[in-house]
C-alpha cells in the first residue's frame, strides 16, 4: 500500500495552472472542487496502485478527473508519484504520455 504522494514538479506546476484557470474561467469555488475531486481520487488510487488505466509509457498509470484532466502517475514501494495532469482539450501531439 502506498502511504506518500510525491509530486513532480511539472504536475505540480500543471496543477497550480489548471487551478488558477478554473478560479479565472469559472470561479474559486470550482477550482477549489477540482482540487477536492483531484485528492479524493489521489487518495483512491493509494490504495489500489494498480487500479488506474495502463499508460503507453512503462509502469505509468492514470486516471481521468472531470471527464477532461487525465492525471499520470507511476507508484514504487511506500510512493506515489504523480507525474504528469493533462487538459484533455490541448493537441493530443503534446502530451508526451499519449498512446
Amino acid at each position: 500500500m502506498v502511504k506518500r504522494i510525491a509530486w513532480l514538479d511539472t504536475a505540480k506546476k500543471q496543477f497550480f495552472e489548471i487551478a488558477a484557470y478554473l478560479a479565472e474561467q469559472y470561479s474559486p469555488a470550482t477550482a477549489q472542487r477540482f482540487s477536492e475531486e483531484l485528492y479524493t481520487k489521489i487518495l483512491r488510487i493509494m490504495q489500489q496502485p494498480g487500479s488506474g488505466h495502463p499508460g503507453p509509457v512503462s509502469q505509468i498509470r492514470y486516471f481521468i478527473v472531470r471527464k477532461r484532466y487525465n492525471v499520470y502517475y507511476r507508484h514504487s514501494g511506500e510512493v506515489l508519484y504523480v507525474v504528469y495532469l493533462w487538459d484533455t482539450k490541448q493537441d493530443p501531439k503534446k502530451n508526451p504520455y499519449r498512446k
